[in-house]
């Protein structure tokens, strides 16, 4: 190069501007990520629904169906935003409820099938040794509900211990696995082609921050027997309510007690 001679800067290709692009936003979502685990508990307390019509200022079509869901639910609890948070809800309201409720049918059938599900998930391939941590557990709070030990606040703080309440949602990630893969033949027909339900497992259900989708709570709902019903809030100007869904269609409405709400990406707790 002579002298005073400049370097001329790179021309970055296509591929390289896409990479540096995706850095680009993996970083954000880390720091996002991180921002929300250190200020949002795992599990909150109880807040009036109103709160959001705050976090939906300006969104004429969220805060038309919040003005509905108001006539339909008063309270929430929020969950926090990690990828985990349809097993969180789910596990933490059904332990809640039968604390409150002291509905031991509940809680027999519940445990019948923990117990049952090391054998169940040992089947289809998964290892006992990595089994056996958490559904110790899961074992240990329907120990406690069941022997009155445990209040809801008490739940409340054992959800917001992050190895814990990360116990308990592995083990309902490794349920969801293992009813998938006992029934590879109802569910591989709706993966891309050739993923397996191995693949689908090992990608999208065991990983502790990959968010559940309709399969994946179909299969929860399926081993555990517990129904849920979801109200869907979502942007369409389309609608001016929030749309129910009840997992399996065929529960009976009076004995649903699992009420998530839904916007895109998260599921929170209703209560009346």
């Amino acid at each position: 190069m002579e002298p005073g001679q400049q370097t001329e800067p790179k021309v970055q290709t296509e591929e390289e501007k896409l990479q540096a692009d995706y850095d680009l936003m993996n970083k954000q979502y880390e720091e996002i990520k991180k921002e929300i685990e250190e200020n949002s508990p795992l599990i909150s307390d109880i807040l009036p629904i109103e709160n959001l019509e705050i976090e939906f200022t300006g969104n004429l079509p969220f805060l038309q169906k919040i003005s509905h869901l108001k006539t339909l639910y008063t309270n929430y609890r929020q969950v926090r935003r990690d990828g985990s948070c349809f097993y969180r809800s789910y596990f933490f309201r059904i332990f809640e409820y039968i604390i409150q409720s002291k509905n031991m049918a509940v809680l027999g059938d519940l445990e019948k099938r923990m117990k049952d599900s090391k054998e169940y998930l040992m089947k289809v391939g998964y290892e006992e040794i990595v089994l056996e941590d958490f559904l110790e557990s899961v074992i240990e709070v329907i120990e406690k509900v069941k022997k009155s030990s445990i209040t809801v606040s008490e739940l409340i703080d054992l959800f917001c211990d992050k190895v814990r309440s990360d116990s308990l949602v592995m083990y309902a990630r490794f349920l969801t696995g293992g009813y998938l893969k006992a029934n590879a033949i109802l569910y591989e027909t709706f993966l891309d082609e050739g993923i397996t339900i191995e693949d689908f497992c090992r990608m999208e259900v065991e990983p502790i921050d990959r968010e559940c989708d309709q399969m994946q709570i179909t299969a929860l709902l399926n081993y555990v027997e517990i129904p849920v019903e979801i109200l869907y809030l979502d942007s369409s100007a389309k609608a001016t309510e929030a749309s129910l869904v009840r997992i399996p269609e065929s529960a009976d409405p009076s004995k649903v007690f699992v009420k998530l709400l839904y916007r895109p990406g998260h599921y929170d707790i209703l209560y009346k």
